[in-house]
């Protein structure tokens, strides 16, 4: 038992080490890091016929005469608090099902060669990240945390961040058509901006979790 439990971990590290995994890898002592709280006032846009992302509506947009018109804006209008669900914010939400688009801006200090991170506690249930007009990562699952690098991608001023959030039941995946539990959607858990203290030239280093773990994860330090 000992030497097939040595023999799947060993597997698990070369998968991740070689490159070619598609496994998310995952900060390690994430309280413990320098960050950026992004958690705060988003503004949102209730996305009732799911048409966002063919106006294109993660560019954020304005326009530059009189003669542009786009039927978005993060300005001026609904704003959300996160961390929540949006289902009980407003008493209009309460029963909604499917997509809502949450955005907002940050700063970021110069990184003087680390890499940056932005981090999701949660979000329910499907999501797509956006920055600065560009998809960056795409997530599912209610109650897992991820994360994406955007060393490359990142501005020092006013970068914009676009989250999709869709929370819609389907036949083939959760939410089901019929459970047990509210079907709320939203950015339910923090949103962190994490610096790491590994030069970005340097390769990513991992550790796997000692002891009797059923299920052994890489870690990226």
């Amino acid at each position: 038992m000992k030497i097939k439990r040595l023999m799947i971990t060993c597997l698990l590290a070369v998968s991740v080490l070689g490159g070619k995994s598609q496994a998310q890898d995952l900060l390690s002592n994430v309280y413990g890091r320098d960050y950026q709280l992004l958690n705060g006032k988003w503004g949102v846009i209730v996305d009732l016929y799911d048409q966002g992302e063919r106006m294109q509506v993660y560019k954020n947009r304005k326009p530059q005469d009189n003669k542009q018109f786009y039927e978005y804006s993060f300005d001026g209008g609904l704003v959300l608090n996160v961390p929540a669900d949006f289902n009980s914010q407003m008493p209009e939400l309460k029963f909604y099902e499917g997509t809502v688009w949450y955005g907002r801006s940050f700063d970021t200090p110069k990184t003087d060669g680390k890499r940056l991170f932005l981090y999701f506690g949660a979000v329910s249930y499907r999501s797509k990240i956006y920055l600065n007009g560009e998809k960056i990562a795409s997530h599912e699952g209610g109650f897992t945390p991820f994360q994406v690098e955007i060393t490359d991608k990142v501005k020092q001023k006013d970068n914009f961040l676009v989250v999709k959030v869709n929370n819609t039941r389907t036949t083939d995946a959760i939410p089901a058509m019929s459970f047990d539990w509210w079907n709320y959607g939203g950015i339910t858990r923090d949103v962190r901006r994490y610096l790491s203290e590994r030069p970005a030239h340097l390769p990513a280093q991992y550790q796997l979790p000692r002891g009797n773990s059923a299920t052994p994860r890489a870690c990226l330090l």
